[in-house]
């Protein structure tokens, strides 16, 4: 609603204005701000010339009263309030120089309507039912009906206006108007239709006053018919001040196309009606338009108003266009408004907080002659919204250290602050202050405001008794319930919450809608969404709320039913940057590069461009499916458009993916044409690094970013960990340990505590791994995974076997992990019944049928143990065999000398077209090996290259040469070492020399042995095998020497 404007009218000389926004009638000063609205009462106001808004007031007398009892309120006022004092035991309506009773009484009734004396009013009325008089005043009863209304009593003026002889326009607009002004506009709209019923033809007052009620109640469809009725009647020739109430509906309903349209149509628009329309550009963010019309109406030659001065702060706030507001303050230094009107000190001080300008926001504050709350809530919420908590939290001690009482307004700006800090005590404090003061139940805006704090803080449990305990029936405040819990993952009590709020016989709205579809989306309850969706379609809203629309089609996009999701996107009305993102997401998701560029091409021939996030969509595409040539395209296109490193998402997406990609170098360089690198950037480089085996760089990374005054994160501390396991970087893990330990996230943060259980297992050091693991604040089945991990990899199976007993004491449920790790653990001690047991347990769990790899971790399982019969009924059950299976079933007859059934296999899995991997043949070369089949290992080494396309690694060089060294084939052996792509590989030296040196000649052990001691294989072992060496060959002396 617009604030006070200022006015130009012939008041009677006892009624005057007293400073701007006040009237000073007789001894009493009436503030606009807390009185009723004071248009009532100056019938003068009635005449179309005067310059009205009607966002301010509607008036309640007809233009004709002043005339018909040919009074002036000076005559009447005082006089008769001096005589109801005095007289108030005698009879109160004694006439006084030929005072007509009725009018008399009608004076003393409104000045209880402006005392809001209904006490007083009370009596008047009684006295008036007495002596029979309304029957007879038609006046009079309008008057009574105007009392009540303004004191608050609308059931008593209801009653009254039904006991009236005569219901003229003038009482159906005070008695309408009463229910628009307590924001009560169905009734006042309903009551309009009740009066045209009854043949009362509304006037140009009560248009007005109509209006009014359609804008507070946002219903831009009664608002047109209003529109079209005035039009029809020709009162929209004449009356500036309507034509400026249609403005200012239109703009409030924001059909600001609408209001502009009726706008350009007004002649001689004034100062009030181009307030309206900025107003309406204001109130709906359009700051930028504001202030383009607020310098066309300067063009125009028309001086702003204390309220366009508002308004135009307003926006600069918003834009935060401190320059403009400091010529703003300039001229309102000029023309002498400073310390004189509330409303723009207050909004002066409001722009230079927003923008950051807390001096001047202070000067401007402090020389405020009479701060108000409002005053107090400027400059708190300024501090509040740059972040500058301690300052808020200062001032608003200040605040109320002088005095002043929180409002609903600060009060909520507060909450929101105790809100994103997690100020769960703070917050508590002013639930029980707006208790204590009543707000609660008057404002739903503080409730949700005091629901939000909850949620924020994680007390979703308290958010809802908050509600219920309030019995609010205002479904926003469930809405910021209901965005709580899928912010907290808590997709169930979401739509818990939406049967609740639909018990409760309320409507649910769009925003409702929005927020139960991202929870559909999100558990991928298909008939849960699918009903929404029919309920919105029936309603019609989608017509009006693309929002609404791109929240159907997101939730198709994560069911992954692009086909449906694509049917809602082609009958959305409106397709915004939002809806071809979306769409673009799905088919990105989907790996359908193709598609998802086609829509971008789409998109842009219907003239919409291409935003951050829906590059970061297709780049994410790219990242899927491996597209080298178009993530660069895509690169290229963002570079162009000026959006690198502009945009957190996009910049780590484009990192990601030159990381996927292997093409670390470039990331870097991408990276480091970033202006600004936020914690999300570095981690996603740092985890680059490490997914490329270069942990040194990752470490690095870790090291550069702390050096720029940017903390870790959780996610960063996980990747930094990471690094150090694979490194290994024992010292520089514990370094990282100790910095995570002050910050107590170790025991706090799953993520970072079960990493650290990895790490320390991957050094070895499962003692320490065992106290992070012990500390932890709380264990899911992934932290008993990894510990678990840890002691099989460092060969300690039967403490991995205790702790999978602890692990189901505790209650949890073992998952596929967990018995993959034990199923090793079981192979590995080779005990049979413990095997078959633990197989008993995952199967009971259903995981055989989904986890293809615990199928090949129990045929291992028992390979190792020997049971190779219980190994084929495993691998005959599985329905579809792959290459591992296979290789692990060979491996397992390898391990019991069963020579024939690996070869056997082998034909068995190239007559079922499975092609063998790398592990196959080192399993095929190995059996050769220890079989002496030189012949059939050669020619599976000669098929593995020529027939299956498998490049040999060092593996397979070094079965081979364990091969030709085995039959003392040496001469073959040393040529296949010279043959493979490292010749100076420890693993093949070893191999010659290994076990065999018996057969070994003195002059090729000592060749091979200066060959592996001049590439770093000095060690114990390679002595002790030159000294076998000797020995065979009967030289001990020169042994004894060299060795």
């Amino acid at each position: 609603m617009l604030a006070n404007a200022m006015y130009s009218i012939d008041l009677p000389h006892k009624m005057s204005f007293h400073g701007a926004g006040c009237v000073q009638t007789g001894k009493q000063e009436v503030d606009f701000q807390k009185s009723p609205p004071w248009s009532a009462y100056f019938p003068e106001l009635r005449h179309d010339s005067v310059q009205i808004n009607p966002a301010i007031d509607c008036m309640d007398y007809p233009r004709d009263y002043w005339e018909r009892t040919d009074l002036k309120a000076e005559d009447v006022n005082e006089p008769l309030e001096r005589n109801y004092r005095a007289e108030s035991g005698r009879n109160l309506h004694t006439q006084k120089d030929g005072l007509d009773e009725c009018v008399a009484l009608v004076n003393l009734l409104k000045n209880c309507s402006y005392e809001r004396n209904l006490d007083r009013g009370n009596k008047i009325h009684a006295d008036i039912l007495k002596k029979g008089l309304l029957m007879k005043d038609a006046c009079l009863g309008t008057a009574l009906v105007r009392m009540y209304v303004k004191c608050g009593v609308l059931v008593k003026a209801h009653e009254v206006f039904n006991e009236l002889a005569v219901r003229d326009i003038t009482s159906w607009t005070v008695l309408i108007s009463g229910y628009t002004e307590h924001g009560l506009g169905d009734a006042a709209l309903k009551l309009f239709g009740q009066m045209k019923g009854e043949g009362v033809s509304p006037d140009a007052v009560m248009y007005l006053c109509i209006l009014k009620a359609c804008s507070s109640l946002k219903a831009a469809d009664k608002g047109e018919e209003i529109h079209v009725e005035v039009s029809r009647k020709g009162f929209l020739e004449n009356s500036l001040v309507l034509g400026t109430a249609l403005v200012d509906m239109y703009a409030k309903c924001g059909l600001l196309g609408k209001a502009q349209e009726v706008f350009d149509q007004l002649q001689g628009r004034d100062v009030a009606c181009w307030t309206a329309l900025i107003a309406g550009y204001v109130q709906h963010g359009y700051s930028k338009h504001a202030l383009k019309y607020y310098q066309k109406m300067r063009d125009e030659g028309v001086d702003p108003n204390n309220v366009t001065f508002v308004c135009i702060l307003k926006s600069c706030a918003s834009l935060r266009a401190s320059e403009i507001g400091q010529g703003i303050h300039k001229e309102l230094k000029e023309l002498g408004l400073l310390g004189k009107s509330i409303l723009l000190d207050n909004a002066l001080v409001g722009m230079y907080a927003k923008c950051g300008a807390f001096e001047k926001a202070l000067d401007v504050f402090d020389k405020i002659p009479k701060q108000n709350i409002a005053s107090w809530t400027a400059l708190i919420s300024g501090y509040a919204e740059h972040g500058l908590h301690d300052r808020a939290l200062y001032y608003l001690g200040k605040m109320q250290n002088q005095g002043f009482i929180m409002d609903e307004v600060l009060l909520i700006c507060v909450l929101k602050m105790c809100g994103n800090l997690e100020l769960l005590a703070k917050g508590q404090q002013l639930h029980a202050e707006a208790s204590r003061l009543g707000l609660l139940q008057k404002h739903a805006l503080v409730a949700n405001g005091l629901v939000e704090m909850y949620v924020k803080c994680g007390l979703l449990a308290k958010a809802l008794q908050v509600l219920e305990e309030l019995s609010i029936e205002d479904v926003p405040s469930w809405n910021v319930l209901i965005m709580g819990y899928i912010q907290h993952d808590l997709n169930d009590e979401a739509l818990e919450c939406y049967e609740i709020i639909k018990r409760k016989g309320l409507s649910p709205n769009a925003v409702t809608f929005i927020n139960i579809l991202k929870a559909c989306g999100n558990l991928g309850a298909m008939k849960k969404g699918e009903e929404i969706h029919a309920e919105v379609s029936r309603r019609g809203l989608l017509e009006n709320h693309t929002e609404l629309g791109n929240a159907l089609v997101d939730m198709y996009v994560k069911w992954g039913a692009i086909t449906k999701a694509k049917k809602v996107f082609l009958k959305l009305p409106v397709r915004d940057i939002v809806s071809w993102t979306t769409l673009i997401n799905g088919y990105a998701d989907c790996g359908s590069l193709d598609v998802a560029s086609k829509c971008l091409e789409q998109m842009q021939n219907d003239g919409i461009s291409p935003d951050a996030a829906t590059f970061t969509c297709l780049i994410k595409a790219c990242t899927m499916v491996g597209a080298i040539e178009k993530g660069e395209q895509i690169f290229k296109e963002v570079q162009r458009l000026g959006l690198l490193g502009k945009h957190i998402r996009l910049n780590t997406a484009l990192v990601d993916m030159y990381c996927k990609f292997g093409a670390i170098s470039r990331a870097q360089e991408v990276f480091d044409e970033f202006l600004v690198r936020d914690v999300v950037c570095w981690t996603a480089l740092m985890s680059g690094y490490v997914e490329n085996g270069l942990g040194d760089e990752a470490l690095n990374c870790f090291k550069k970013m702390q050096e720029e005054g940017i903390p870790p994160d959780e996610t960063t501390f996980v990747c930094a960990l990471k690094a150090c396991s694979r490194i290994p970087a024992i010292r520089e893990g514990a370094e990282i340990h100790c910095l995570i330990h002050r910050q107590a996230l170790s025991v706090k943060n799953a993520d970072i505590g079960n990493a650290l259980v990895i790490m320390y297992s991957k050094f070895g050091a499962l003692r320490q791994a065992q106290e992070i693991f012990d500390d932890l604040f709380s264990r899911d089945v992934v932290s008993w995974n990894v510990l678990i991990a840890g002691y099989v990899e460092n060969g300690a199976e039967d403490e991995a076997l205790m702790r999978l007993e602890q692990m189901q004491n505790e209650g949890f449920v073992p998952d596929a992990t967990t018995f993959f790790y034990i199923f090793k653990a079981c192979g590995r001690l080779g005990i049979k019944e413990r095997a078959k047991r633990m197989h008993k347990a995952a199967d009971r769990h259903g995981l055989l049928e989904k986890q293809y790899d615990l199928s090949i971790a129990l045929v291992n399982m028992y390979s190792k143990c020997g049971a190779l019969e219980e190994a084929e009924e495993v691998f005959n059950h599985v329905p579809e065999h792959n290459d591992v299976l296979w290789t692990a079933l060979m491996s397992g007859y390898a391990q019991l000398g069963d020579i024939n059934s690996v070869f056997e296999s082998f034909s068995k899995m190239l007559a079922e077209m499975i092609e063998p991997n790398v592990v196959t043949f080192i399993v095929l070369f190995s059996a050769c090996s220890h079989s002496g089949l030189v012949e059939e290992g050669h020619k599976y080494f000669v098929s593995m290259t020529s027939c299956h396309s498998v490049v040999p690694v060092q593996e397979h060089y070094a079965c081979m040469i364990d091969l030709f060294s085995r039959t003392g084939q040496f001469e073959h052996a040393i040529c296949m070492i010279g043959n493979s792509p490292d010749s100076d590989c420890t693993l093949l030296w070893s191999a010659l020399l290994g076990p065999y040196q018996n057969w070994v000649s003195v002059e090729i052990g000592k060749w091979a042995f200066k060959h592996l001691e001049r590439f770093g294989g000095k060690h114990s072992a390679l002595y002790a095998c030159m000294r076998n060496i000797y020995a065979a060959s009967g030289i001990q002396g020169e042994c004894s020497s060299e060795f």
